[in-house]
Formats: C-alpha cells, sequence, structure tokens
C-alpha cells in the first residue's frame, strides 16, 4: 500500500509536525505502507501537491485543519484515491462529522484499523466544498479569521465572528430550486454537506454526506437575546428548534443577492457574483474512517 501524507506545520494545534510524522512512520511500518511525507508552505499549495501524488498513490492524507482537508480532497474528486485525515487544526469540523479522533496521535493509531466509505460533496462557483459553504455573517467570519492568520485558535474565531456581526447588516437574497423559491434578509444561509462547522458547532443536525442531498440552513436577524439562544442552540444539536431557523434540502439551487459579495467553501473565503450556484456530487470521495474500536 503505498500512501502519501501532506502537512501543514501552520495549523491550529500541536503536537509538533515532527511528532506526527514519527507516530505516522510507526504505524506504517506496523501496517506495511510505503510511506511518503510532505510539507506545505502556503495557502492552496495542498491542491497541487495533491494533485500530483494521485498516481502512485492509493491513500493520501491531510494533517492539518479544515483547510487543509478542503484543499487536498479537492484534488481527490472522482479518483480512487482514498482520503485519509489527521486533524491538526482550530475547528476540526470534518474530523467531527466522521468520529475521527481529535487526538492526532490517536487518529494516526485509527488508521491501522480504518473503512473506507464513500461521500458526497458540493459545489458553488466550481469550487468544491465537502463540509459547509455558504454567504452571510459566517463568510464574513471566514474572511476576518483568515486576514488573522497570526492568531489562530477557537477564541480568536469566536472574536472575530462577535465583531463580524456587531458591523454585519443583512442583504435581502432570493432562494431557487426546482421546489424552493423564497426571499428572505438572513444573517446568514449555510449549505452543508455535514452537520457542523468545527468546534461542535452543528449549523444542519441531522445532515448526511451520503444522502446525495444538500441541507439549506437559514438564520433570520433577531434581537441579541434570540440570537444568543440561537447561537447556544449551535452546541447542542437543536438549532433547528430556534424560531429564527429554516431548514431545507435540495440537490441544486441558487442563491441571488444584490451585489458581489463573500462566499465560502468549508471556512475559505472567496469573492463571488451576485448569483451563486450550488449543486451536490454524489459519492464524489473516498475517506477512510475509523472502525468500530477506535472511534472519537
Amino acid at each position: 500500500m503505498r500512501v502519501a501524507c501532506i502537512i501543514n506545520p501552520r495549523a491550529g494545534r500541536r503536537p509538533h509536525p515532527e511528532s506526527v510524522i514519527a507516530e505516522l512512520r510507526r504505524a506504517a511500518a506496523r501496517r506495511g505502507w510505503e510511506l511518503r511525507t510532505v510539507t506545505t508552505h502556503g495557502p492552496g499549495e495542498a491542491t497541487e501537491i495533491a494533485r500530483s501524488l494521485v498516481p502512485g498513490n492509493d491513500i493520501i492524507i491531510a494533517a492539518g485543519g479544515d483547510g487543509t482537508v478542503h484543499e487536498v480532497s479537492a484534488a481527490l474528486i472522482g479518483t480512487q484515491v482514498a482520503l485519509a485525515v489527521i486533524p491538526c487544526g482550530s475547528g476540526n469540523g470534518f474530523a467531527r462529522s466522521f468520529r475521527i479522533p481529535l487526538d492526532p496521535l490517536r487518529a494516526i493509531d485509527s488508521l491501522i484499523g480504518s473503512e473506507q466509505i464513500t461521500v458526497d460533496a458540493g459545489t458553488v462557483e466550481g469550487r468544491h466544498f465537502f463540509a459547509t459553504a455558504g454567504i452571510g455573517l459566517d463568510a464574513e467570519i471566514s474572511r476576518r479569521f483568515a486576514a488573522g492568520y497570526h492568531r489562530r485558535g477557537i477564541w480568536p474565531y469566536f472574536r472575530h465572528g462577535f465583531a463580524a456581526w456587531v458591523a454585519y447588516c443583512p442583504q435581502k437574497v432570493t432562494i431557487q430550486s426546482r421546489s424552493i423559491s423564497l426571499v428572505a434578509e438572513p444573517l446568514v444561509v449555510a449549505v452543508a454537506n455535514t452537520e457542523q462547522y468545527g468546534g461542535g458547532a452543528k449549523i444542519a443536525p441531522g445532515a448526511s454526506p451520503s444522502d446525495g442531498l444538500l441541507n439549506i440552513t437559514i438564520v433570520e436577524d433577531g434581537s441579541f437575546l434570540r440570537l444568543l439562544i440561537t447561537f447556544l442552540r449551535l452546541f447542542t444539536g437543536s438549532l433547528d428548534r430556534s424560531p429564527l431557523v429554516r431548514q431545507m434540502t435540495a440537490t441544486e439551487f441558487t442563491i441571488h443577492r444584490q451585489e458581489p459579495g463573500p462566499y465560502h467553501a468549508d471556512g475559505e473565503p472567496f469573492y463571488g457574483p451576485p448569483v451563486l450556484h450550488f449543486s451536490v456530487v454524489p459519492r464524489a470521495l473516498r475517506l477512510l474512517v475509523p472502525g468500530r474500536t477506535h472511534r472519537g
């Protein structure tokens, strides 16, 4: 079995990359894998590295945060190469969604008894995403968080979130699909393939990455108290019970905005046109997940 690992040394958490590499080499030796490791040096580089490693490898491991997973996964769409994840980021939403141990060394150990599954992907304006995408406040938070690259972690994310909420002004949008046509002035429109953003914040409770559907969560604006209660529901898995929240599913739809603006894909910020096109790609990615005895 030929395995490559792409490591992001600037991911939000430790252990040191050398510790990850050493433990991974021990795991590879136990399983008889032929292992190669590559370190990234800048944003976007992991996709090109992964693309170059597809020929000649059976598994490519993303060792980093959700951004690293996003970049590596984009290169594996539609290939026979499986993705594995060693979570080293701040939120690790992708790893949480598939019960991959959040401790990097335990995640490496779980690779020994892993199982392969096939999961969907979403697309927005030709970009793939595997957990969540969207517009509104969460896109603005992603933009601010990315700009503050020197201060990673969950608490800076909350700080950026509060500052973004104070400054954010909701815009009117129209969401259209074969079965949906609605107009709203939402605080957030989240498009989810999995349940959560990261850090245990479930924006789409019950979303499945293997049902061929995208889950749309619309969060309306409200008073500070109502928004605070809604925010807390993110962490109890009960967001769908908030009176400020509407949820629906679709395989393909568009969001019409009044003007160009930011959006995010797996927490990575982008700037897009007034009309954004979303769709699902069923069974797009092969993924290694822990066997029953190693699940986080």
